[in-house]
């Protein structure tokens, strides 16, 4: 099903934001500002951040997992 613009502005900006608190990442917060003030002609724009973050946060979330698991091992040991 397709999004609306509205839609897409509003997940988008939960995502944004549950990132920046768990990686305290400024340039997930210097984003916000762009996405909250776009208009529906901009809807490209949202689809391009769009697949930006979902790149960027399975790398955050691989490189989480790489941290992880290293104190696993440690703990166990």
């Amino acid at each position: 099903m397709e999004k609306t613009f509205t839609e897409k502005q509003q997940s988008l900006l939960r995502e944004l934001r549950k990132l920046a608190l768990m990686h305290n990442r400024d340039y997930f917060l210097s984003i916000i500002p762009f996405v909250e003030s776009a208009t529906p002609e901009q809807e490209e724009l949202l689809d391009t951040y769009q697949v930006a973050l979902d790149e960027d946060k399975n790398r955050l979330n691989q490189s989480r997992k790489a941290f992880v698991t290293p104190e696993r091992v440690n703990a166990i040991i």
